[in-house]
């Protein structure tokens, strides 16, 4: 039984196209090929024809593969590289890195008897080390070295730091005290697998909290709590990979500026002092506050003695107060008065606890009741006495009038002469009583002419119970030879 070589046949290698002497008398062809450097080698064994290898017309590339998910690689990282070559190699078959650009090939490894690939290790990365990389394996020949072609080429990148990004997970950049702020910083889309993140406030100095990322993840949150007006200001973050001998580190973000509003109790104060003003007045309520927003505004509240309803007025900030007039005070002015300091900080509206309540009271003067009771009292005496001088008056008249009457009723005159009588001639007597009701004394008046001149005697009369009337009864007689009628007059 004959011993046979192990044989890779290559045309070009052994030079010969159609029989290959394997041993001495052993014959050896190539059939079934498209050339005649291809088919099948044929050895003869045993008087039969046996199959060989197969032979081709040149060496086929390798193919080549990264082991990372990503082509990308921070500065320090490492990235492997494989080269795999045919099904069957030479048992002396080495593998050749070469990088674009760099000419040489950067590293060579030898491939184990029983492997047909090998991986290339490229540590600690840095910007210099990126660009193509493709390889190439070579086998041994009995008078040279036979190099297959170049394998597809594989791209590394090797960035440098970038800034990370932050942002702030809140509508609005503003916060009240107690209230809590979530930050997220976020690394580039390829991270190493321990990737730090360090969240930094702007005057703190040293970092104030850090966070590891998860393998599968490129940003993680921080979370600020129980805010207070000491952890206002501006947030920035920063990532750190581990590189074989060194930690890297990238710059910091853009800040996030977050601001915590504690609004004061604002002060209220009445002009005039006192809580009291008087009908009709003008006064003037005040609010101020100890804080300064550019966006802010003073409200009014008052609440109605014996209401629940309340009603409020604004007004914009001046110097950080506001002034509300009131033109003329009156009874719906008075209650309860407080007010508000209200301001929008980067699109969140906050407001301030209410101040202290001011009580208002209207009053009323107290020369107003005195001046209308002393005009009362002077129109009420004013007519009291016109009452009385017109009453005097009446009674004036009245007496006047009845004088007059009684005069002529009393007085004769003689038809024929006109003159008066004398003693000697009848004498003519008015008589005039006066009755009033709810009168104690009542005057009587007799009057009578005597010598020409007329002469009136005043007696007093007790009450009289009957109805007030006036008689007057007058009886005269013809005397002188005067023809004259008699008179008989009744007054009622």
């Amino acid at each position: 039984m004959l011993r046979f070589l192990l044989i890779t046949c290559f045309c070009h290698l052994f030079g010969k196209q159609n029989t290959f002497p394997v041993a001495e008398g052993v014959p050896v062809r190539l059939v079934g090929g498209n050339s005649s450097c291809s088919g099948r080698v044929e050895v003869l064994h045993d008087g039969h024809e046996d199959a060989g290898v197969v032979c081709s017309a040149s060496m086929t590339k390798p193919s080549v593969s990264l082991l990372s998910s990503y082509p990308s690689f921070l500065p320090g990282e490492e990235a492997n590289i494989t080269c795999t070559g045919p099904s069957r190699l030479h048992t002396s078959t080495d593998f050749y890195l070469y990088r674009s650009g760099s000419g040489n090939y950067i590293t060579t490894q030898r491939a184990a008897p029983s492997q047909t690939s090998v991986t290339f290790i490229l540590s600690d990365l840095s910007e210099s080390k990126q660009g193509s990389y493709s390889c190439v394996y070579k086998v041994q020949g009995r008078s040279e070295i036979f190099s297959s072609p170049h394998s597809d080429p594989v791209h590394i990148a090797v960035g440098s730091m970038t800034k990370p990004s932050v942002s702030l997970v809140s509508s609005f950049p503003s916060f009240l005290p107690g209230e809590e702020a979530s930050i997220t910083c976020t690394g580039p889309s390829r991270l190493h697998s321990s990737t730090d993140f360090y969240l930094y406030r702007s005057g703190s100095g040293n970092y104030i909290t850090t966070q590891r990322a998860a393998p599968s993840q490129t940003s993680v949150t921080f979370i600020l709590s129980d805010l207070s007006e000491s952890k206002q200001g501006s947030y920035s973050c920063v990532y750190k990979v581990q590189g074989r001998s060194e930690t890297f580190s990238s710059p910091h973000s853009d800040p996030v500026h977050i601001t915590v509003v504690f609004l004061k109790q604002p002060h209220i104060s009445l002009s005039p002092a006192g809580g009291a003003v008087e009908r009709g007045n003008s006064f003037e309520i005040t609010c101020s506050s100890a804080e300064c927003y550019t966006e802010s505004t003073f409200l009014l509240f008052r609440v109605s003695a014996g209401f629940n309803e309340r009603w409020n007025r604004s007004a914009p900030t001046i110097n950080q107060s506001a002034l509300f007039s009131f033109p003329a005070a009156d009874s719906t002015h008075e209650g309860n008065y407080s007010c508000q300091y209200q301001t929008r900080v980067s699109g969140r509206v906050f407001e301030s606890q209410l101040s202290e309540m001011l009580h208002v009271t209207v009053t009323v003067s107290v020369l107003i009741p005195v001046m209308s009771a002393v005009s009362a009292a002077a129109v009420l005496l004013l007519s009291v006495v016109l009452i009385l001088l017109r009453c005097k008056k009446r009674r004036t008249d009245s007496r006047e009038e009845v004088r007059s009457a009684a005069v002529r009723m009393n007085s004769y005159v003689s038809k024929g002469t006109g003159n008066l009588h004398s003693e000697d001639a009848d004498e003519v007597y008015a008589n005039t009583e006066f009755f009033k009701e709810d009168t104690v004394d009542q005057d009587y008046e007799e009057m009578r002419t005597e010598d020409g001149k007329e002469v009136t005697d005043d007696l007093d009369y007790e009450e009289k119970s009957e109805p007030e009337y006036e008689n007057f009864d007058f009886n005269q007689g013809n005397k002188g030879g005067a023809e004259e009628d008699d008179i008989y007059m009744d007054f009622d």
